[in-house]
């Protein structure tokens, strides 16, 4: 299999996996090979295991970052530290790419970035979302409030105060949360922590 013709039969799909290149005619062995020959020399990207983008340069199908975390591992949606930071809602930028799953906690790292995942229950799985990249991709990230709640359920030590919230997530522009929402969400949690972290917030606004 001459590169060529992987690069001419894969540039439909913005990423492809195992399901796009068994309509290729080579054994699983050789393919293999030759896949972890094209990744070392920088002809291909592998995100994952058994999951493959082209160089940037190739790419006929571009696609974000947040497109991205959620077809890494699926179901899932953007939420926590890089949901808070891009509303600004914390001062630091957060280069890895934190999500909510319904699969295992799981951490990939790439060329494309860091992304990691965090397990939550089924009913907890909501408050998110649906918008559309600049390449016109559908993406799942969370709501604000969904984004901070989700944060205090994921933190194993978290302190429901003022000092915690003011000093260690370094919370900002409070008046962005919608008051409503985040009591609405935080009922669903059913959590003590989530309880006594609204009240301490909603005294701040």
């Amino acid at each position: 299999m001459r590169y060529h013709d992987l690069v001419t039969h894969v540039l439909p799909f913005a990423v492809f996996g195992n399901e796009v290149l068994c309509d290729l005619e080579w054994s699983s062995a050789a393919q293999n090979i030759q896949l972890n020959r094209w990744v070392k020399s920088g002809q291909l990207v592998r995100l994952k295991r058994g999951l493959y983008t082209l160089p940037s340069h190739y790419q006929k199908q571009k696609f974000s970052h947040l497109w991205l975390a959620n077809t890494l591992y699926s179901p899932s949606y953007l939420s926590l530290e890089y949901v808070l930071s891009m509303h600004d809602l914390i001062p630091e930028r957060v280069e890895m790419f934190t999500s909510v799953s319904l699969n295992k906690t799981a951490l990939f790292t790439n060329k494309l970035g860091r992304f990691q995942y965090r397990k939550v229950k089924k009913n907890l799985f909501f408050g998110f979302e649906e918008r559309l990249d600049e390449n016109n991709f559908s993406c799942l990230v969370a709501l604000p409030e969904k984004a901070l709640l989700d944060l205090v359920y994921l933190t194993s030590n978290w302190q429901p105060t003022k000092d915690y919230l003011l000093q260690n997530i370094r919370l900002q522009q409070f008046d962005q949360f919608k008051k409503k929402r985040l009591v609405e969400y935080s009922k669903k949690f059913n959590c003590k922590k989530i309880d006594l972290t609204v009240n301490v917030l909603l005294k701040m606004y």
